[in-house]
């Protein structure tokens, strides 16, 4: 398979998992507080019992009038596109192009990026030694599992994600007061992340078709991305 099938491959996974938290979002609240109270009647919610719960699940359940605070955010603040693509880009320069990690860069074989808790915004770029076999990601797993002790070979700093994950910190804060019992922040969260890996992959794509990793020897030359401590997708290849 080549590069580009193998990447539209890739980025068509990468949007799958997008797609999954976005058609989520968009459940009116009212179906999700009817789930809810089901799960409760058939004692499967772990939600804590007590004598008016049932009475104020089944009230929301049928107010089909309620807002959903979330789409309703995502619809209100678009995100758009080409100005996060063209971020990025200059995120992963400055992060990637720099005089002491290019080097690096070029002696690796493969890279990660990690980033952090959504309101902190920042992320890493682990460096993979080359002389090892990567696997290609499409549907998420850990990766350390597949590859020998010691496979760093260098550290960097990653893209700085808070030009693309909008500051929805006052909406969580409110939402998940007024809806306890759904836990509806993480997914909002969930939402922009995601969406943020198909704007990388685009971001790649267009400095790999400009020549700007021709400095890169080793290919394939894998990318991975994921949350810290969660399971990796391979986000693009070189």
């Amino acid at each position: 398979m080549n590069q580009a099938s193998l990447n539209e491959i890739l980025y068509e996974q990468l949007e799958k998992q997008f797609l999954i938290i976005r058609d989520e979002i968009y459940i009116p609240l009212f179906k999700r507080y009817a789930d809810e109270l089901e799960m409760y009647r058939k004692g499967e919610s772990a939600m804590m019992d007590g004598t008016n719960l049932e009475e104020e699940i089944g009230d929301k359940a049928t107010d089909i009038t309620i807002i959903n605070p979330y789409s309703n955010f995502i619809d209100t603040y678009p995100v758009r596109e080409n100005d996060c693509i063209i971020y990025l880009k200059n995120e992963l320069r400055s992060c990637l192009f720099d005089p002491d990690v290019l080097p690096q860069l070029i002696k690796s074989g493969a890279m990660e990026i990690g980033y952090d808790w959504y309101f902190h915004y920042d992320s890493g770029i682990n460096l993979f030694k080359q002389d090892l076999d990567f696997p290609i990601i499409a549907e998420p797993r850990y990766l350390y599992r597949e590859l020998p002790p010691g496979h760093y070979t260098g550290f960097a700093k990653g893209p700085d994600f808070s030009g693309v994950w909008p500051d929805c910190a006052a909406l969580i804060d409110e939402a998940d007061q007024e809806h306890p019992l759904l836990e509806l922040g993480y997914e909002l969260m969930n939402y922009y992340q995601y969406q943020s890996r198909l704007f990388l992959h685009k971001a790649f794509k267009e400095m790999d078709d400009a020549g700007e990793f021709s400095m890169i020897e080793k290919r394939p030359f894998p990318i991975y991305i994921a949350e810290h401590d969660c399971e990796e997708m391979t986000l693009y290849v070189l």
